[in-house]
């Protein structure tokens, strides 16, 4: 579990599947509804309480989302609203969605393999290959993201859409690696 005070406005916790299955609920069964995400959430302003002395305001308004950044791990961000004068009504907002995948189309094979040697090996990601282009299928973190795509954009197109371009990758492309090419990549070259 790491946390992450930002400022006074806004914390992010970042849990792995196996700390949020500690806690009785999976991703999928996150929902403010859910008595168990309610749980969830008390038990981790409890924990950022002990630690920090800070505390989440719960009870007030506070806008809450859950990213969901790799299968492995999702991102509770918690972010207090700002009071409007009159409104004493507790607001409380819950988002969930994922982080998009990073897809890197390489036009041949030297270039991607120069791109894939500046990288860190163990970063998940899936090799495809088509008509003699590759693309690699990177699912990094938020904070990995940015300088993923600052590091590729030099040697490749990063694909906009990557959602649908995932989507046409499993279905029209070769799969040559899956969530270990890098790492495969290194080991090869």
């Amino acid at each position: 579990m790491n946390f992450l005070i930002k400022n006074e406005y806004r914390t992010e916790i970042v849990l792995s599947s196996l700390e949020l299955s500690g806690y009785g609920i999976t991703y999928e069964e996150i929902d403010y509804g859910n008595i168990g995400t309610r749980r969830l959430l008390w038990a981790l302003q409890g924990e950022i309480q002990k630690k920090y002395g800070y505390t989440i305001p719960l009870s007030g308004k506070v806008l809450i989302e859950v990213i969901k950044e790799r299968e492995d791990s999702i991102r509770i961000c918690f972010s207090s609203l700002p009071e409007k004068s009159g409104d004493g009504n507790s607001v409380k907002q819950l988002v969930k969605s994922s982080t998009c995948p990073v897809i890197a189309e390489f036009s041949n094979l030297e270039e991607m393999l120069f791109a894939v040697s500046l990288l860190e090996p163990n970063i998940k990601s899936s090799l495809f290959e088509k008509n003699g282009k590759y693309r690699i299928l990177f699912s990094p973190s938020s904070e990995e993201k940015e300088e993923l795509i600052f590091c590729l954009c030099e040697f490749s197109d990063i694909l906009e859409n990557s959602p649908k371009e995932a989507a046409k990758c499993s279905e029209i492309w070769n799969m040559i690696a899956e969530n270990n090419a890098v790492s495969c990549l290194h080991r090869l070259f």
